[in-house]
């Protein structure tokens, strides 16, 4: 070995005599070494004792690192030695093997980090943590970054988000892919935790607050109360029946609600629970056995709903109704009752904590009939 070695004078022919079986590392590999002196000019470095390095000035990492005796550090090899026969590294080349190193310990240990936004687009967010872009998908932010009537609709989606641009974010790390420049973040792991303690702190059940009308969706109102955006269910806007909430309701409506539940960092309110309920007084009116007029407003497959008054509506059961052929159970004949007519009905039941009214169709002899009355459907609305 001696007689072989008495012929090399450099580290670069010691790599071209013995190859990749004496030197642990090549050009372009990333090697972590002990830091041993610093100054203006450079930073030296002690290579798994194996060999001394240097990270000249100029191969300074971009990102400001700052170092001292002691640290260990991960950096590029660019040169097997220089003139002095030392090996010559970057922190600047080895910035972006840092950062995944790094991003693999954190999401191992649950911590989170702080990343920016840099774009928006219809599936979420791009962010920027260090020299490595990631993304943070629609689905993995919470319900404040954006209205929710939006949904559904990509343009204001869009419109949202990009008022992120620029703004710094918490958020955990739930997939580091290296190989495939694969980085997934999410805020709401973070923001769901800090949100349920935020509300727990401001709000309680049966708390009146003042809101403003944000979105108007079928299913609802989306109502800003501060910080926080709670939904109004159609159920809980009136006590009588509510159709088309936008004839009732606009954007930028000021309105006051009753926080009815608070689960799982969800705030759900209502606007009728501050009126006085007209079902508590309407049994000394409907009594079971008496008749009264009622107007048919709709006709589904369990049965046809009537309007009594403004305030109270009352189901005719299917099982109630005339059917002509037994193989069709579950359908209603169209024939004399229509949709928009008045017609007299029986009480059945009454239950006001329910608010339910049960019906049974009367003939032109004030008896119920099952076998002369018979619906006729809204073939308007059908067509």
């Amino acid at each position: 070995m001696n007689k072989k070695t008495n012929s090399v004078k450099t580290m670069k022919e010691l790599v071209e005599k013995y190859g990749q079986d004496l030197i642990p590392f090549k050009v372009g590999s990333t090697v972590e070494a002990l830091v041993v002196g610093t100054n203006r000019n450079r930073i030296s470095v002690n290579v798994n004792d194996f060999c001394v390095g240097i990270v000249p000035e100029k191969e300074f990492s971009a990102e400001g690192l700052e170092v001292k005796p002691g640290d260990k550090i991960l950096a590029s090899v660019i040169d097997l030695e220089n003139v002095d026969g030392n090996l010559i590294l970057s922190l600047k080349r080895a910035d972006k093997e840092r950062v995944w190193q790094n991003l693999k310990e954190k999401m191992n240990s649950g911590e989170s980090v702080k990343v920016k936004v840099t774009e928006a687009n219809r599936g979420g967010l791009l962010v920027q943590y260090g020299s490595v872009e990631g993304f943070l998908p629609l689905s993995k932010l919470p319900n404040n970054f954006y209205s929710q009537s939006a949904r559904g609709d990509s343009a204001m989606m869009i419109q949202d988000l990009r008022k992120l641009i620029n703004k710094v974010l918490d958020v955990k790390i739930i997939n580091v892919d290296q190989q495939n420049n694969k980085l997934i973040f999410s805020e709401k792991d973070v923001s769901q935790a800090n949100r349920k303690q935020m509300i727990k702190d401001q709000f309680k059940v049966g708390q009146v607050v003042d809101g403003e009308v944000t979105g108007i969706v079928p299913f609802g109102l989306f109502v800003n109360i501060g910080e926080f955006e709670g939904l109004v269910h159609i159920s809980e806007i009136a006590w009588e029946r509510v159709g088309d909430l936008h004839k009732h309701y606009r954007t930028g409506d000021k309105v006051k609600a009753e926080i009815i539940d608070l689960e799982n960092g969800k705030i759900s309110l209502s606007i009728k629970r501050l009126m006085p309920d007209p079902w508590l007084n309407k049994s000394e009116k409907y009594k079971v056995g008496e008749e009264f007029k009622g107007k048919v407003i709709r006709i589904t497959p369990f049965g046809i709903l009537v309007e009594l008054d403004q305030d109270v509506h009352g189901l005719v059961n299917i099982k109630d109704l005339p059917r002509t052929d037994k193989a069709e159970k579950s359908k209603i004949k169209e024939e004399t009752l229509a949709v928009g007519k008045d017609y007299d009905f029986k009480i059945q039941s009454f239950d006001a904590n329910f608010h339910k009214i049960s019906l049974s169709p009367v003939n032109s002899n004030g008896k119920n009939s099952k076998s002369k009355i018979k619906v006729k459907k809204d073939t308007k609305k059908e067509k």
